[in-house]
């Protein structure tokens, strides 16, 4: 019996030490980093637009051509009339040679549309996206669009319902800014802001 007493209490003993030991800290061992093998992640181009190449196509009811700086390509928005003032949706067009490409804006809950189009340089619009029903508000949101690769930039992303791009001036470097003063969108003002 007194061995069996014995045994616990050494039994006993070696786990309160165990315990003991468990609950301090033990010191930190330094770990080497492991060197892993990476690739830089590449970013997908953000492709905002729908685009369709074709060989021929005629404006109906569109805007006025715009020319490239280079005069090789030239761009214009159908759908919406002359000024690009009437309701509905519109395309951009742009043409080079023989070949024309189409850049819509997704139908969504929004609404949107192109509504402007000016050339940055040979190979870059500036597209400005709005509403694409009712007459009160002429602008909306700022983007730049490759025509080349349908790569999609956000310039000025218009968050506030009463404030709208109206238009882009690439020889200033600046474009308008309408900001409607009412609740009604019956009186705003302008002012010209450098591009980013």
């Amino acid at each position: 019996m007194k061995r069996a007493v014995l045994l616990f209490f050494v039994i006993s003993l070696g786990f309160i030490l165990l315990a003991r030991y468990q609950a301090e800290d033990p010191e930190p061992v330094e770990e080497k980093p492991i060197v892993e093998d990476k690739k830089p992640v590449l970013e997908e181009p953000n492709r905002l637009f729908i685009t369709e190449k074709t060989d021929s196509f005629e404006l109906e009811f569109g805007t006025g051509w715009k020319v490239s700086p280079n005069g090789e390509k030239e761009a214009a928005i159908e759908g919406r009339g002359p000024d690009s003032v009437e309701e509905g949706e519109g395309v951009l067009v742009v043409k080079e040679g023989e070949t024309t490409t189409l850049f819509s804006w997704p139908a969504d809950e929004k609404q949107e549309t192109v509504k402007y189009v000016e050339w940055k340089d040979d190979t870059h619009v500036y597209v400005i996206v709005g509403f694409s029903q009712g007459t009160v508000t002429k602008g909306g949101s700022l983007y730049e669009l490759n025509v080349e690769t349908g790569d999609t930039k956000e310039v000025v992303i218009s968050n506030d319902p009463k404030e709208e791009v109206v238009l882009v001036n690439v020889e200033e470097g600046t474009y308008t800014l309408h900001t409607y003063e009412d609740d009604n969108f019956m009186n705003g003002s302008t002012e010209e802001i450098p591009l980013p």
